[in-house]
């Protein structure tokens, strides 16, 4: 199951961000896009994150937003974009062309980290740029 090495990689970026944010205490969501031909299992995914999150600093509430991404390619016989799906062998259905160039379909990206701040030092903080 190779979701479980993904959701450890999006909790390790996770972490690194929370460890370079000043006056952040705790992650609340993280928002990746997967591609539709990443072979991802996002359910699995969903799983393994919930699972692992415990272990990592900061990340015990982080909630996971996943959305996937449709693949869309140009065939190679007449330039087609169209949507390529197993069904139909990955083949353009216009001209049944293989794929020429997959345009997008294997994204595999964290899009937006959620940070919560610690309001005692953040409020100290805005208190010393104030002055």
């Amino acid at each position: 199951m190779h979701e479980a090495s993904i959701a450890n990689s999006i909790l390790q970026i996770v972490t690194d961000k929370l460890s370079t944010t000043p006056h952040s205490q705790a992650a609340r969501r993280v928002h990746i896009i997967v591609g539709a031909f990443r072979n991802v299992d996002l359910d699995s995914l969903q799983f393994a994150f919930d699972n692992l999150r415990g272990l990592y600093h900061g990340c015990v509430n982080c909630e996971l937003e996943a959305d996937m991404i449709s693949a869309r390619a140009i065939c190679l016989e007449g330039n087609h974009k169209y949507s390529p799906d197993f069904a139909h062998a990955f083949r353009c259905p216009v001209c049944q062309g293989p794929i020429g160039k997959l345009l997008c379909g294997e994204e595999l990206d964290v899009i937006t980290i959620t940070l919560e701040a610690n309001p005692v030092e953040a409020n100290s903080m805005e208190g010393i740029f104030n002055a």
